[in-house]
This record gives C-alpha cells, structure tokens and sequence, in this order.
C-alpha cells in the first residue's frame, strides 16, 4: 500500500541555530534543474547516440567516474552501456563514495520533474537497465552481479515501504524476475557491497539485469512534490568468477570526491579583478583516494603518483603542472582513506582585452605494478570567471527560506569580500539569484521581494548601503546551471572591501532560493527577522546560498577570431527561435561560408557550413551568442551578436 503522504519533515529539512529561531528551511527540489538544463543543451543526447550501442560484453563495469568534468558532467546513464535515462549521475547527494560519481534512483522522472503516483506501476518510480549482453562460451555459468548501495546518504533517506530491487531479464519468459531487494527506513552513510548470482536458467544472449526503486511518496499532491526516496548505487560489476568470495577484493586506488574550487574563499570571482587573485588563491589541490586491496598484507605499502595539471580553455593552452613523473607520490597501506593537500598552483591569469575565463583542472593518480582499473583514477574541474562572486557551484540541491506567521519582515545578507580597496572601488551593477522551479510557480511568482546591500559591521550586517524601490518576485524562468535571474541595480553603487548582498522580504511564504550543499561558506550567511537581530545560522546545515553579486556592464565578450574583413553582416530575426538569416556583403552572396557560433563564456557551440546565407539555432539554449562568418580563403568577418528566444 502506497502512504497517503510523508510526513512534512520528509520533504522540509528544518534545522534551528544555536540561538533558537524557528522558520528558517531547507526544502527537497520540485524539479532536478540539472536534468532540464541537459535536455535543452541537448549536447548529452548526441554525445550518447555517436557512442551507443544495443549490445554489450562480459565482464561489465560502471562506476559512473568517466562521465564528464563538472560541474557539467552528463547526467544520464551512458547509452553504451544502459538502455534507458532515469537514473542522475551525480556527485552531489551520497556520502562516501566507492568511487567519485553514482547513480541515484529517486522520485524525478528523466524529465526532472517528480512521478505522480497515478504514472508509476505500483509505487515503482526509477530504474537502471543495462543494454543486452553477448555471452561467449566461457560465459554460460559462474556469472555474479556485484554493486554498492546507499539509502539516502546526504539526500532523502527511503522510507520503510520504499524498497531497491534487482531484476534480471528472462527471454523464455519475456518478463522480468526478481532476485533481490531491500527495504527503506534506515538512513544509511556509508555504502554496503551486495554479490548476486545469475540464476543459469537466465543466462543467455538475452540476459540483461535492472535496478529499480520503489517509492511510497504520493506525488500527486501538487503542493508536497519534491525529490526523495533515494538510492545511490556505485560500482557495478557483471562477471565470471568460481570464487565469489573474491569479489570483496576491488583492488583499485580510485578518487572518492570531487576537486574543490581553484580559490580558498569562493567559487568565482569577476575576471576583472583577477589583478587581485593572489589573496584568496588556494595554494594546494586536496585529493581524496581510496585503497581496496584486502589479500595484501599491511606491510605491503601501495605507492600513489598524483599528477595536476591547468588549462586555460579559451587560450588552449596549458597554464601549469606539478607531479609529472612522480614528483608528488605518497605510499598508502592496503584499506585506507586519505586526502593529499597537494602544493599546486594553477597559474591563471587575465587575458588582455577579454571579459571572461574559462579554465579547467585534471588530476590523475598512477599506481605502478599493480593491475587495477583505471576510469576513476582521473578526475577534471572546469571553472567559469566573468563578472561575479559566487560561493556555489551553480547547482541547487535544496531550497533555503525563512517562513513562518510571526517572523515578520526577513532580510536575507550574504558577505563578500570584494577584491578592491576603497582607493579603487568596482561598480555594482546587478545580483544573480537562483530560484528553484517550485511544482505551483503560480503561488511562488507572487512572493514579493527587494534587493538590499548593507555595509560590513565587524562580522555582521551594518548600514543598509542600497534598497531597491521596486519590488521584485522570483524569476524560475532562468534558474538553470550558469543562467541565475538577473536583477539591475536600479543605481550602480561604487563598492570596496567586505560587503553585504541580499534581499528584505515582506511577506512569511517560503522563497525557495537554491542552496548548495556541496560548497561551504555558511559562516558568510546572516539572517535577521523582526524577531530576532542578525544571526548567523551556524548549526544549519552546512553550504552556501546561491546569491552572486555582478560588477561592471554584462557585455558579450567572448575569444572570436580578429576580423580580417570589415565589411558589415547583418541577421535576422533576431532573437530567433530557429532559422537565422544573414544579410551579406555582394562579395559573399551565393558562396559557402564557414559558421561558428560562441556562447557567452566563448565556446564555440556550433560549427557548420551553409551555402544559402541561413543557419539553424533551434538546437540552442536560450541565451545570448556570437556569430562568426569565415570564407573559403579564411577571411573573418565581424562577429554579430544575437539571442536565441
């Protein structure tokens, strides 16, 4: 029997600071904005269909390490080995990971969006099914599935009806049998190996395994939709072995989590003041590394070579690298955890003339003389710089608000500590926010709201600097990875040193603004109602609300070839939503021409030739983009901006 409903303390984390204030919260998501964000840029489906396949071979391996750099790493299943997308590929919701990455099972369909109870076959929401395997004479007995689990983790622990099952796929019968599962109710923070034997009866070129979850959330309750009931699965072995007690032996050196960010204090800082980077530069690259070699003896050390390198992406050129050739090495005992603060400098720097960076950081260990798996020995971090502060990665895994009938009036200050001094101040210009998607946008869009900047008294908020006169509501149209909601500073405001950026909220109802766990600046949240003066919540839960303030003019600047043409090119419609037509100069009428268009950060997201002056954008994200023409000959012509709607 499905529950009639979770217990509000289900979906909302509320966590009181050590000087007791009720009605500060942390919601479950309505939506994963990460899965939607995927399937506009659309770039994961075709990265998938040029590799899928229909078939695959003994012995299988996903540990879900090799799916990317972030924070834009793909978040479905590889179609090279799974037949279907409703698994997230994540970093962010389990604790103490076998390897770095997982795949979560959840309440979200492939969509992003929660199951209703009505579109589930008996409360049964997610599943992972691998593609069909080919069986080779040495594979027709002995064949075990190995996986690691975890209920809940740092998300929403299953409840005791929820329940993990494993299936695997029976040709004669064309249905699917199950042959384990699990129930829900107890939280769990660490993971637990499970070893399944193939039943022979099913082993043949039709066999093929499931993971599928059970979830007892009613959903079709519009106002308690939200994520939860999650599953992390790591790991996952399909293989031939006589000795099934061996396969507790990984014998692998894998990284658990992810890089952290390049800077000490924060995420992102304007490219303009990169000038000023060196005092909040982090000087080490920290590291996490499991062993697992149980039948080696303790006296058996295991040396580890780590390697760092830095790339300037736009430049395409490398900046740094430390520990080539095992520069930087440490011996480890066979079972052990450690994390290696690395001595590693990236050495970005400003590019003259640009606006914007874009970087990423690689790291991979080498383990020599030893025979292990090497997809989760290297790990890559890219890193955005334009023209704001940020302590979050982009990517909200809860809500964060402060609701309740007596709080009154709630002022909302994130600290910042600009990189300008007072004899050379920056202009604030806007603030991003970003606002998760709520199940009911129409109730969400009429929480009023304004934008406020308080100067820096000692640790906490003191004079109110700016207020806006206008009011504002939350914008969920933009809230995807890298696309906050902007808001104009209705008067720029020249600012230096430590600043206070936030919002004064009238009304009690919960604004959902995103909250990232996975990134820790909680000591620079304060938060006061008319209750309470301002209070830093120090026992909340810890990580960072994704407020950013943005200096200087939001121009287009991206890396785009120097025109060699001056000739003028115009388009039209612009914005567009599909075809883009070009007004041409007499000498490139009727001629093939080379198209490149860059987004903001200056990528080139889509490079094609046309011979009819017109190029389709419709596989665009919405945003703002460059276009540039080029000749046979190889002659620029100026870019041109345009907007995808």
């Amino acid at each position: 029997m499905l529950k009639a409903l979770k217990t509000i303390l289900t979906l909302t984390i509320i966590i009181s600071c050590n000087t007791f204030v009720s009605g500060q919260e942390l919601r479950a998501l309505a939506k994963n904005h990460v899965i939607g964000e995927a399937l506009e840029m659309k770039q994961y489906e075709k990265q998938q269909m040029s590799v899928g396949h229909d078939t695959i071979h003994i012995p299988f391996f996903d540990d879900f390490s090799d799916y990317g750099p972030l924070p834009l790493a793909n978040p479905f299943p590889r179609s090279d080995r799974w037949s279907d997308k409703y698994a997230f590929i994540n970093s962010e919701y389990a604790d103490s990971m076998i390897s770095f990455g997982v795949a979560t099972l959840d309440a979200f369909d492939q969509f992003g969006n929660p199951y209703s109870v009505k579109e589930t076959n008996k409360g049964y929401s997610d599943t992972l099914t691998s593609n069909y395997f080919v069986l080779g004479e040495s594979d027709t007995n002995n064949l075990y599935l190995s996986f690691f689990y975890q209920a809940g983790g740092k998300g929403d622990k299953p409840e005791k009806d929820d329940s993990l099952c494993v299936d695997f796929f029976s040709a004669k019968g064309n249905l699917w049998v199950n042959s384990w599962q699990i129930e829900g109710g107890t939280e769990m923070h660490s993971f637990k190996q499970v070893n399944i034997k193939v039943p022979d009866t099913l082993i043949t070129d039709s066999l093929r395994f499931r993971f599928r979850n059970r979830t007892s959330i009613k959903n079709d309750n519009e106002d308690k939709q939200s994520n939860a009931d999650q599953w992390h699965l790591d790991y996952i072995q399909l293989l031939r072995t006589g000795q099934p007690d061996t396969l507790a032996n990984l014998n692998d050196v894998a990284i658990m989590s992810p890089l952290l960010s390049s800077l000490s204090e924060c995420t992102s800082i304007p490219y303009r003041h990169f000038s000023m980077i060196s005092e909040i530069k982090r000087r080490n690259n920290p590291v996490m590394l499991r062993t697992f070699f149980p039948q080696r003896y303790d006296e058996d050390m295991i040396r580890i070579e780590r390697t760092h390198i830095a790339f300037d992406l736009i430049k395409n050129e490398q900046t740094n690298m430390v520990g080539e050739d095992g520069g930087i090495a440490n011996e480890m005992s066979p079972i052990e955890t450690s994390v290696f603060q690395d001595i590693f400098d990236t050495r970005y720097s400003e590019t003259a003339g640009n606006k914007s960076g874009k970087f990423e950081i690689k790291t991979f260990i080498n383990v020599s003389g030893i025979n292990q798996r090497m997809v989760n020995d290297t790990i890559r971090r890219r890193e955005f710089f334009s023209d704001y502060y940020a302590y979050d990665d982009g990517s909200a895994e809860f809500g964060f608000g402060i609701s309740g009938e007596k709080q009154g009036q709630v002022s909302v200050a994130n600290r910042f500590r600009i990189l300008r001094k007072s004899s050379n101040p920056d202009t604030l210009k806007a603030v991003y926010i970003m606002f998760n998607q709520t199940t009911n946008d129409t109730a969400h869009s009429e929480i009023e709201f304004k934008i406020c900047v308080w100067k820096n008294n000692g640790i906490k908020p003191g004079e109110l600097l700016y207020e806006s006169d206008s009011n504002y509501i939350p914008d969920t149209t933009q809230s995807k990875i890298n696309q906050f909601a902007r808001i104009e500073l209705e008067t720029p405001l020249l600012v230096s040193d430590t600043i206070f950026v936030g919002i004064k909220q009238e009304s009690t109802d919960f604004i959902n603004i995103g909250y990232d766990i996975n990134n820790n600046s909680l000591s620079n949240l304060y938060l006061k109602t008319s209750l309470n003066n301002w209070y830093s919540p120090s026992s909340f839960l810890k990580g960072s609300i994704m407020i950013r303030p943005a200096f200087g003019e939001q121009d287009m600047t991206v890396a785009v070839p120097e025109p060699i043409k001056m000739a003028e090119v115009s388009l039209y419609p612009n914005p567009t939503s599909g075809q883009l037509h070009f007004t041409l100069p007499g000498e490139l009428e009727n001629k093939q021409l080379h198209i490149k268009i860059y987004d903001i950060l200056g990528s080139v997201v889509l490079d094609s030739f046309t011979d009819n002056n017109s190029i389709d954008v419709s596989s665009l994200n919405t945003g703002i983009y460059m276009a540039v023409l080029c000749t046979q000959d190889g002659l620029y012509y100026p870019a041109v901006k345009f907007i995808k709607k």
